[in-house]
């Protein structure tokens, strides 16, 4: 089973190479362009507002504000073009292999649809953030590294990097992210119930019902309430501990379950043949 489950994911970043491509590419561009700023212009580049200068002026509490600023603010430029692949991935990934009839020949295997579709999710929500998570954090420090050399001596600012604090800081950002994705799990299951039941444009069959619904209902009612919902549901205004204490967490990942459960019977018969 489990080495079934390794040749499944193995399969999907085979078949999806930008699951990989897009990130590592996002952090190869962030470490060239502070390798660019270090040659061509080290006295006058800046950090969160501070100088790379030997001697920059002193900045209260710099450890915390530099531990927040490098773990989500560079992180969030691989996040960013890691999340829209990961979306782009769900709306095609049961969507491409009905296109193109990979379906027979994988139907063909001893591999159950529940299988491949829990795999297919796993990937998306459990194997691409593990890894990105991983990458940001060797683009972290790579980057903390380039900064201290720019001025060719260890600025007054670096000193006060210690490594637990970044553990610390890293360690926060994880369970930020994993609360993220619980979040959006539901979100995640309606692209692949999106993409195994569309016939051609998931992203339309995706975001069409909810445009129907939402105009329907300011139409007959004068109200907005699914509009509410939807904004709600994709929003970032609550923090990870609201979010995961809040009963919608658990809502979703029960309606998720639910839309897993449809994707798996659906692609049973669902082969356009």
């Amino acid at each position: 089973m489990k080495n079934q489950y390794l040749a499944l994911v193995k399969r999907e970043f085979w078949e999806h190479r930008q699951l990989w491509i897009a990130p590592v590419a996002s952090a190869g561009f962030l470490v060239l362009m502070a390798i660019a700023g270090i040659l061509f212009a080290p006295g006058r580049m800046r950090f969160d507002g501070i100088s790379f200068d030997p001697t920059p002026p002193p900045v209260p509490h710099f450890s915390e504000r530099m531990m927040l600023f490098a773990t989500m603010g560079m992180a969030s430029v691989i996040l960013i073009a890691s999340t829209v692949t990961v979306w782009i991935y769900l709306l095609d990934c049961l969507y491409a292999e009905r296109k193109d009839r990979s379906i027979l020949f994988w139907k063909s295997l001893p591999v159950s649809d529940r299988d491949t579709v829990l795999a297919k999710f796993g990937v998306a929500m459990l194997v691409a953030p593990a890894g990105v998570f991983l990458l940001q954090m060797v683009t972290n420090l790579l980057l903390t590294g380039l900064t201290s050399l720019a001025a060719r001596q260890h600025p007054a600012w670096l000193e006060a990097w210690t490594f637990s604090a970044w553990l610390g800081a890293q360690a926060q950002f994880a369970g930020i992210i994993a609360v993220t994705l619980l979040w959006y799990a539901p979100v995640a299951a309606w692209f692949m119930l999106a993409s195994v039941f569309a016939r051609r444009a998931p992203l339309m069959f995706a975001v069409l019902p909810w445009a129907i619904l939402t105009i329907s209902e300011r139409i007959v009612l004068g109200t907005a309430n699914v509009w509410r919902f939807v904004g709600w549901r994709l929003s970032s205004t609550q923090s990870p501990v609201e979010r995961f204490l809040s009963p919608g967490l658990w809502i979703g990942l029960a309606a998720a379950a639910g839309m897993l459960y449809m994707v798996i019977r659906l692609r049973r018969y669902r082969d356009d043949t």
